[in-house]
């Protein structure tokens, strides 16, 4: 009885074998795979936030590019009088012609699509250049 017993059970031996060889193989490649996952996870992590890092610092230099221009244009001290009469709408024709002369070159020079000159409730005393957008905004932002 026990030879017929021990060929009973010889069959089955390669085929258990084969299933756990099988889910060995299943566990590490679901392990290996996990594992690729993971690293190829937290490279585009790192490549997104360097370019967010970037576009931070892009956005910042932008600003502070913008914020020295306007410094530059406040800091005009002989301009300052002549923008001041025309927002109050006492200046002169020539006044005006120059002070537009004047946005025009900033538009040209400092490739603004346009400046605009507005009094303290965001009426547009003074346009150069393209307008964008409609004339509302500055009311509603002044």
């Amino acid at each position: 009885m026990d030879a017929k017993s021990t060929s009973r059970r010889l069959p089955y031996f390669p085929a258990a074998l084969f299933l756990l060889a099988a889910a060995a193989i299943t566990a590490g490649a679901y392990r290996f795979h996990q594992t690729e996952q993971a690293v190829i996870e937290n490279e585009v992590r790192n490549q997104l936030l360097g370019i967010a890092d970037l576009k931070v610092q892009q956005l910042t230099n932008w600003r502070a590019g913008r914020l020295g221009d306007a410094q530059v244009l406040v800091s005009n001290k002989m301009m300052m009088p002549v923008l001041a009469r025309l927002v109050e709408d006492k200046g002169s024709a020539g006044e005006r012609e120059r002070v537009l002369a004047w946005m025009g070159a900033i538009c040209e020079h400092l490739h603004y699509s346009n400046a605009l000159l507005t009094g303290r409730r965001g009426d547009i005393v003074l346009s150069a250049g393209r307008p964008l957008g409609p004339h509302e905004h500055f009311a509603e932002i002044a």
